[in-house]
């Protein structure tokens, strides 16, 4: 494996927000559904798993930037994220393209010194 392929399967790591939010989902015709409004609390719940997550990692030495994406859509909802590094995706950047999904991409970095903006 290339050190890119590596550090994606080490690094790539994605969770079912529906196995542990308590939202209604119920099997239609052998299939998963999840309501509208189960997906926006999936979301939610998605974005503050980032949060929380982040005040865990950001201790840790020599850490940069993290991407977290949770989408959520009528079958399943996902919780991912990866180191950002410059020239690498795990994303399509034109949000818009996702139709059927809901998406939300964080980018979480260290604080800089004080006054210094963010790397």
């Amino acid at each position: 494996m290339t050190n890119y392929a590596e550090r994606r399967v080490r690094e790539r790591r994605s969770a079912a927000l529906e196995d542990h939010v308590p939202v209604d989902v119920r099997i239609v015709d052998g299939a998963p559904q999840i309501s509208q409004d189960d997906q926006r609390v999936l979301l939610l719940h998605g974005i503050t798993f980032a949060l929380e997550f982040w005040q865990l990692v950001a201790v840790l030495d020599g850490l940069g930037p993290v991407r977290c994406i949770v989408s959520a859509n009528e079958t399943n909802a996902t919780f991912r994220f990866h180191q950002v590094r410059d020239g690498e995706r795990w994303n399509r950047p034109d949000l818009d393209g996702y139709r059927l999904d809901k998406m939300v991409v964080i980018d979480l970095a260290p604080a800089g010194p004080p006054g210094e903006p963010s790397p």
